[in-house]
């Protein structure tokens, strides 16, 4: 039993071992977009809105309300992460060997009845003379 359980753990661990530098990798683009988010945002906070965005070489130009400009230039090119057609996730165009969708799993259980509606309107009268609901 402790050697199943062993198991179990290394296969943990070196199964989420694989994404560290993945992660790592996307979580230093997030930190990123979101430091340049948190300035823009204290520049809508200061009062400050775009009048004008001009194309320059390599990016482009934003100039400010109060005519501070900034110029964005395309940085290094991040890593393209696709769908191949096998179905797996590709970086860079290399397979990584991880299914984009996970297996299917088991049906659920069935969902408990709902609660009765209210009764319809009065239909039409029927061939017999009888009114009733519909």
């Amino acid at each position: 039993m402790l050697f199943g359980a062993l198991t179990l753990a290394t296969v943990t661990y070196v199964g989420c071992k694989d994404y560290d530098d993945d992660i790592d990798n996307l979580q230093t683009q997030i930190d990123a977009n979101a430091a340049g988010l948190a300035e823009l945002q204290a520049k809508v906070n200061a009062g400050n809105w775009v009048t004008d965005i001009k194309s320059i070489t390599g990016g482009f130009e934003i100039t400010f309300n109060n005519g501070n400009k900034y110029s964005i230039v395309n940085g290094k090119d991040g890593s393209v992460v696709e769908i191949g057609e096998n179905g797996n996730w590709f970086i860079d165009g290399v397979d990584t060997g991880k299914p984009a969708r996970g297996e299917k799993g088991e049906t659920g259980a069935t969902g408990p009845v709902g609660p009765v509606g209210p009764e319809g309107p009065v239909g039409p009268v029927g061939p017999e003379g009888s009114v009733g609901p519909v």
